[in-house]
């Protein structure tokens, strides 16, 4: 035999015997795990787990790794929480839609709560961007079977519970929320504050609360942002998502800010929407009464792709949802009202006219709106080109007092896009 061979056939048994030690010693493969977690390697197969706050934090430590709840967490103790994922944007570039969140500085691993519940977080952060138990979330995140009670989380912008703003590929699905009351100066939602990207977001139920926007956090400085509203059940403003089978109920959507558009019971703005569907809201109420607002859906504020203005069948989608029991109290300067949607998401500065919806086999019951406003309809507001409203049912919608048969306020062969007013606000 060769003396390589010798040498060779020494190490493989060396190797062979290690391992047999390392086996054989208790505790020994046990010490090769990561000390901040409770167990795991946080691999998919093996993700680590955690069971207390501080085992969630270190989250921040690998932001890419799988990571599973072993334990209910109970914030009430907790002081003050930095955000996992946490990212300082930019503001001027977010609100111009060039910002992007750097997969390596937001959460972009997997998070599986196994059932258990997160609760009693206050966070108020008026000098944050950003905020909930994930700061951003990007890449091919995927947070899901989690439980969120009692949440306050409070935010200069993009405040949500489970995740400030999610973007990228982010998918959230099997998701409870329970009273949570957020609030911000725009974008807040019970879930996330904000979403761009390709991010889905379904089975997920919001059930008692509340999401306030033009909250004033910066010094009473409310000019910073003027004309950015975008409120609602699930998200505040959605950009690119995709929303199935969820639910909002018992819940208040309410904006204290004149200019500012985009409020829903399930998102404020879901623009680029490819499709919302089989979603519900319920027991909720819509609060829109300071000055100029717009844009005011039971379900959706406004929505709308720019394909389809060109093409229809690259419309947003928005089939078998329902809005049941909910009120809409709007200023008499309010403008775009439906007891579904509002209307095209529409900038006359970046668009050549209103973005294109199709809602279809969608109903809405029980609606009450308040408001000397205009351009409304017991189911959408405002239809643009190539926007439509098929096989819909609107039963008992009142509008101060008075059955609103109309299910569609206005299109343009009745007021040009042209003439709606511009409320300003990020896409």
């Amino acid at each position: 035999m060769k003396k390589t061979n010798v040498i060779s056939t020494l190490l493989s048994l060396c190797l062979a015997l290690a391992m047999c030690i390392a086996l054989a010693v208790p505790g020994f493969a046990a010490s090769q795990k990561n000390p901040l977690f409770a167990g795991g390697s946080g691999t998919k197969a093996d993700p680590y787990e955690i069971a207390n706050v501080q085992q969630l934090l270190a989250i921040n430590t690998d932001l890419g790794a799988n990571y599973e709840l072993v334990a209910d967490i109970d914030f009430s103790n907790v002081k003050a929480w930095l955000p996992i994922g946490y990212y300082s944007i930019d503001i001027e570039a977010m609100m111009a839609g060039s910002e992007e969140v750097p997969e390596a500085l937001a959460f972009h691993g997997t998070f599986d709560g196994n059932g258990h519940t997160m609760k009693n977080l206050k966070l108020a952060a008026p000098g944050l961007f950003g905020t909930g138990v994930f700061g951003f979330t990007s890449g091919n995140a995927y947070l899901h079977d989690v439980n969120i009670e009692d949440f306050a989380v409070t935010s200069a912008l993009i405040a949500g519970s489970l995740v400030g703003w999610a973007s990228g590929k982010t998918v959230i699905e099997n998701v409870n929320v329970k009273n949570a009351n957020n609030k911000g100066l725009s974008m807040v939602g019970a879930l996330c504050g904000s979403s761009n990207g390709d991010v889905t977001v379904k089975n997920v139920k919001v059930n008692g609360g509340s999401a306030i926007g033009g909250v004033s956090l910066l010094d009473g400085n409310v000019e910073l942002l003027p004309g950015y509203g975008q409120v609602g059940g699930v998200i505040g403003g959605a950009d690119g998502t995709a929303f199935a089978n969820c639910s909002v109920k018992n819940f208040k959507v309410v904006n204290k800010i004149s200019g500012n558009d985009g409020f829903g019971g399930l998102a404020g703005c879901a623009n680029e929407a490819k499709y919302v569907k089989n979603c519900s809201v319920e027991n909720v109420t819509i609060k829109a009464t300071a000055g100029p607002v717009g844009y005011i859906g039971g379900l959706v504020g406004h929505t709308g792709t720019e394909a389809g203005i060109k093409k229809a069948s690259k419309a947003s989608k928005i089939t078998g949802c329902s809005v049941k029991n909910v009120k809409i109290i709007a200023s008499d300067e309010a403008q775009c009202v439906g007891g579904l949607v509002g209307g095209g998401t529409y900038r006359s500065d970046e668009q050549s006219e209103p973005f294109a919806y199709a809602v279809s086999n969608c109903s809405v019951t029980n609606v009450t709106m308040k408001t000397g406003g205009s351009i409304i309809g017991s189911i959408a507001g405002y239809t643009g080109n190539n926007s439509s409203v098929k096989s819909c049912t609107a039963k008992n919608v009142k509008l101060n007092g008075k059955t609103l048969y109309a299910k569609v306020g206005a299109d343009p062969s009745v007021i040009p896009y042209t003439e709606l007013t511009q409320f300003g606000g990020a896409l």
